[in-house]
């Protein structure tokens, strides 16, 4: 049976190893989302990975060939544990999937209905994977986050792109 497993990159390798991984017949997705980036002193909306390092591929561990999933362009490995791949239901990719645009990307905007006190998620840049509570908007593209720093509570803001609910 198929399941969906992480795949866990090289260095800016998502799309090499996305490429290659389908190349060789796999069944590869790179959940992408939008970000801007600072070019000439303008922002420039760019596709990047919505998790960084990480891509999916679904297999079939006993009928496919995935050991050579290891060895190729791009991959560093397979996320596995006790030495076997770990799979993911199909219904997080599912969601992942669902949240799509019609130009491929992740829809980011449920900071819309983020309110003061709602637990976040850091998703990009110094402090990712932190979690924090959502302050308030210091302006269009930046909020106000709370986050527990050194043993102390720190005010931070960050960019409102590398921000999502915390489950």
């Amino acid at each position: 049976m198929k399941r969906w497993f992480a795949i866990h990159t090289k260095p800016g390798g998502e799309r090499l190893a996305e490429g290659n991984l389908l190349r060789q017949g796999f069944e590869a997705y790179l959940p992408l989302r939008t970000k801007t980036l600072r070019r000439s002193g303008r922002g420039v909306a760019v596709k990047t990975p919505l998790f960084p390092r990480y891509i999916f591929v679904r297999i079939d561990l006993n009928d496919e060939p995935w050991r050579k999933i290891n060895n190729t362009f791009g991959v560093a490995y397979i996320v596995s544990f006790g030495g076997k791949p770990a799979s993911l239901p199909d219904s997080v990719i599912d969601e992942i999937k669902s949240r799509e645009t019609e130009d491929g990307v992740i829809d980011l905007s449920q900071l819309q209905s983020l309110s003061s006190g709602d637990q976040v998620r850091i998703t990009d840049g110094a402090l990712i994977d932190r979690t924090g509570i959502f302050q308030c908007t210091a302006d269009k593209d930046r909020v106000v986050l709370l986050l527990n720093l050194l043993g102390r509570q720190a005010t931070v803001k960050v960019n409102r792109t590398n921000v999502i609910a915390a489950a």
